[in-house]
């Protein structure tokens, strides 16, 4: 399988996944021993010692960090609304897409999980996945 073949199918299930969260049919869940410092300016810095990654976070995903510290798991609905109390100036749609955006990051960069009835669903999940899928259909001649 090409590279292009694999970005493309990744990009497909992302895709899907994405609007099956922003309809609430996933629960959004921070992922444990994740450590965060909150600045007085509102950015936050994340340590993921899964990934080793050191990240610097605007305050809008200072926010929502700190709606999932607190709640353990929300709904996109839930984390919208929150968004429209803290920045009334910003209209919902522009919210409900850049929140969209947000949860594709946070996700891909293994800071959150997905969470249906009691299904987890992690990005290298996604990507095992589709690897496997992958190799089964070149070993099956197609």
């Amino acid at each position: 399988m090409t590279t292009n073949s694999l970005v493309a199918n990744v990009d497909k299930h992302i895709n899907g996944l994405l609007a099956e969260v922003s309809s609430d049919k996933y629960m959004i869940i921070l992922l444990k021993n994740l450590k965060f410092r909150f600045e007085k300016d509102g950015r936050v810095v994340g340590f993921n010692p899964v990934t080793w990654k050191i990240t610097i976070m605007n305050p809008t995903m200072g926010e929502i960090i700190k709606v999932l510290q607190r709640k353990g798991s929300v709904k996109f609905s839930d984390l919208v609304t929150h968004l429209c109390i803290i920045y009334p100036e910003t209209s919902r749609k522009i919210i409900k897409n850049d929140l969209k955006n947000a949860v594709l990051w946070l996700f891909t960069n293994e800071f959150i999980y997905l969470q249906k009835e009691d299904t987890d669903i992690h990005f290298v999940d996604i990507l095992r996945g589709i690897i496997q899928n992958n190799k089964e259909r070149e070993n099956n001649g197609g």
